[in-house]
């Protein structure tokens, strides 16, 4: 992203996102070279404000809080100085460590971000937390989700599948046609290399992290334990017809897509969204689903996706539960929401996976 053109000497700001970090960078508009700021810091930076050379940056980590919103604060000024000056550093407290991996399959590889708690208060859990887009990445800046989770015992994988940011273009077209298939692969695969350290896996999605988490529940139906689900994808015949974004499910499928004459879809076409969606997976589905929607959701309306994929978990005797609200949309990103979906998912890991072992234990010595 641009951060600025104000005129810094022909120069330009630009943070990059890359692998797993966010980078700032100093961009020679006529010869094209560029100069990567403080890289020796192996933490996410983040452009907060510029005038000319002067420029605000933060930089955070997973796992360090502060006082800044669990971030660093910086500044410099870089036609005098290369050095920075700390204005708010990290506090060393953390919540465990974190790690970035790089995974191979079919020849292709693609990385992902391991948060742990401390070791006092593991509850030998891994939470795969799947972003949306699918065109976003997981990067090792600090999100208060996943702190919150390791700060209640959880592991937290982020995988960067394929189609995902900072893996370059040809990751990112490789998913067009390919979506419920190469996306649910990659991300499958990264899991199995690191879940034997858990007794449960359970998964944590949004929109087409949503998508993914319903596939892999309904392809792997032995492998996951719970999982939690926000404003998922999981028809795109129905989601072409109602959402406010009808592109992406042309262009994920690999269909023809015009903007200015959308297409009426062949039966062809629909068949194919059919064959991708995590519908058709939803007799297979046998954990708990906790599904979490916004009432005023327009890019994936609740009623033709999450409601209905609710609708026929309990029809079919799948433990689950809805939570709706009301006034927020696709994001779910109001305040008092965000805090509640959190929490409503972290009970929904314990009731389904400590609290009805402790009962099976307890009935167990009668």
């Amino acid at each position: 992203a641009v951060v600025s053109t104000q005129s810094t000497g022909g120069h330009v700001i630009v943070v990059s996102e890359e692998g797993t970090a966010t980078f700032i960078v100093n961009l020679d508009i006529e010869s094209g070279e560029r100069v990567y700021l403080y890289p020796e810091r192996r933490m996410c930076l983040d452009v907060v404000d510029q005038d000319g050379p002067r420029i605000l940056f933060s930089f955070s980590l997973p796992n360090p809080v502060s006082s800044c919103y669990k971030q660093g604060l910086c500044y410099v000024d870089i036609s005098t100085s290369d050095d920075a000056v700390d204005l708010i550093a990290c506090n060393p407290d953390r919540a465990g460590e974190h790690s970035t991996m790089s995974f191979y399959r079919d020849d292709r590889e693609y990385n992902g971000i391991l948060l742990k708690p401390g070791a006092d208060q593991d509850l030998k859990t891994l939470v795969v937390s799947i972003h949306g887009g699918p065109h976003v990445l997981n990067t090792t800046a600090f999100r208060p989700d996943h702190y919150l989770l390791s700060q209640l015992g959880y592991s937290v994988l982020m995988v960067n599948f394929t189609g995902s940011l900072g893996l370059g273009r040809e990751s990112v077209a490789a998913i067009s046609g390919q979506i419920g298939d190469v996306d649910v692969k990659d991300v499958h695969h990264a899991v199995e290399e690191i879940s034997g350290d858990y007794d449960h896996v359970v998964l944590m999605g949004s929109s087409h992290g949503g998508f993914l988490a319903a596939h892999l529940i309904g392809q792997y139906p032995e492998f996951y334990s719970a999982a939690s689900i926000r404003n998922p994808v999981v028809n795109l015949v129905t989601f072409a017809g109602v959402s406010d974004m009808p592109d992406w499910a042309y262009w994920t499928a690999g269909l023809p897509y015009d903007s200015y004459k959308p297409p009426v879809p062949t039966a062809s076409e629909l068949a194919v969204m059919m064959e991708k969606s995590p519908i058709r997976y939803v007799d297979k589905v046998t954990c708990p689903v906790l599904v979490i929607v916004g009432a005023k959701d327009l890019q994936v309306p609740p009623t033709s996706q999450g409601v209905t994929y609710y609708r026929y978990l309990k029809s079919r005797g799948v433990p689950c539960d809805m939570r709706v609200y009301p006034e927020d949309g696709h994001p779910l990103s109001g305040v008092p929401c965000r805090a509640d979906h959190l929490m409503q998912t972290h009970r929904w890991f314990l009731t389904h996976l400590f609290m009805k072992k402790k009962e099976e234990e307890e009935e167990g010595k009668f």
